[in-house]
């Protein structure tokens, strides 16, 4: 089983968990914060592309679970310019300033938490978790 280390976690509110090989388990419990769980199996064949769109200052959703290969637009529907950026070692990225429109996107490969901030807005945060295999959040 790998987990993603502690401080990543705490600072996301999260709880991710992965399973290396054919394993039965069990989870179960309350989870006083938002936070996702997952089994590791072979990802979908197919990418596909999500939104987390920028409104009030804030991202929407504030919590993405996409897969690895899959992709995320970042549409702004504010009246003025964000700046959307990552500095997650595993993913980072930095799409620049931009207005009000469909957004750019940005292309997810490596498994985890990628935390999702904006250079104008330094209020606004949000995780994109990067699955690889069936993944839900509660």
């Amino acid at each position: 089983m790998k987990l993603l280390t502690p401080s990543v976690l705490a600072a996301a509110g999260f709880c991710l968990a992965a399973a290396a090989s054919a394993v039965a388990a069990t989870v179960s419990g309350n989870m006083e914060h938002p936070g996702v769980v997952w089994i590791s199996q072979s990802a979908p064949a197919k990418a596909g592309e999500f939104d987390m769109r920028n409104r009030d200052r804030q991202f929407i959703p504030e919590l993405l679970i996409v897969h690895a290969g899959d992709s995320v637009r970042f549409p702004n529907d504010d009246p003025y310019y964000h700046s959307i950026y990552s500095v997650t070692p595993q993913d980072p990225f930095d799409i620049g300033y931009y207005g009000t429109g469909p957004g750019k996107v940005v292309p997810f490969g490596t498994f985890g938490a990628i935390e999702v901030r904006c250079h104008i807005n330094p209020s606004m945060h949000g995780t994109i978790v990067v699955a690889d295999g069936p993944a839900t959040s509660g």
